[in-house]
């Protein structure tokens, strides 16, 4: 992937059960605008919705100062859109080599990915039944789920022989012909990551055992998400079937910017 991910949670709820005065235990929930950052050379890429759940434990060392830690599950969304593109290069149809080409009409492609995220934070907070805090570390995130799926699109594709020096534009079994409304889906690689995070907030008393957390956080990752990220061409010439393409996914193709 092109850069880093990013995470922005604009809003957050967390409820918290204070058993003492030292100890917390929480149960959180979360959402908010989250990428899997990366940019496209020829078209649009969108940031997703991103929801969280966890559980957590905070030790305060005094009334003001503590760390907190726990599990958290997340899933991030993206959206990328191409057009109009062309690219080409050598394949092998079993006998001989060839020059596969193909162009893209119209190319739409969702990505999903599900990480459980271990943070380590020092928090600071200040008032009494109403508190303001802020939160800040990292978090460790351990990939669980990476899938790209594509909802639309639509394609041209050719085989030039330079031994012959002829381009074939068809037969479609041979993987070549104009080609719509294909729908492929499939997953890809995702590396463990570092993140810094920074929260702040408001943190409600509401009884002498139970406190409500609500506020915003900012994840920002330190390197990159997707692994085998070689440039590789968006359509893949399949020899076994060369009707039925293989697609390698946005982030990893040769249309993301690096």
């Amino acid at each position: 992937m092109a850069s880093p991910k990013k995470t922005l949670l604009t809003s957050i709820l967390l409820t918290c059960v204070n058993v003492y005065a030292q100890h917390e235990f929480h149960i959180e929930a979360g959402g908010g605008l989250s990428t899997l950052n990366y940019d496209v050379l020829f078209g649009d890429q969108k940031n997703g919705i991103a929801e969280e759940f966890g559980v957590g434990y905070s030790f305060f060392f005094s009334p003001n100062f503590g760390i907190r830690s726990g599990a958290n599950l997340s899933y991030y969304h993206a959206k990328a859109t191409l057009s109009n593109l062309f690219d080409s290069y050598d394949a092998y149809d079993g006998e001989e080599y060839f020059e596969f080409r193909y162009k893209i009409n119209h190319y739409e492609e969702k990505q999903h990915a599900l990480y459980l995220n271990i943070p380590l934070m020092v928090q600071f907070q200040y008032g009494k039944k109403q508190m303001l805090y802020v939160a800040a570390g990292g978090k460790l995130g351990i990939p669980l789920l990476g899938k790209y799926k594509t909802t639309s699109n639509s394609f041209k594709t050719s085989g030039y022989y330079p031994s012959i020096n002829i381009e074939f534009e068809e037969p479609e079994f041979m993987g070549f012909g104009t080609f719509s409304d294909k729908h492929y889906k499939d997953d890809f690689d995702l590396h463990i990551i570092g993140m810094l995070s920074l929260e702040a907030g408001v943190k409600w008393q509401l009884s002498d055992k139970f406190y409500l957390y609500t506020g915003a956080y900012f994840d920002y990752g330190l390197n990159n998400v997707v692994k085998n990220n070689f440039n590789k061409a968006l359509v893949k010439y399949n020899i076994d079937r060369p009707d039925c393409f293989r697609l390698n996914g946005i982030p990893t193709s040769n249309y993301t910017d690096r």
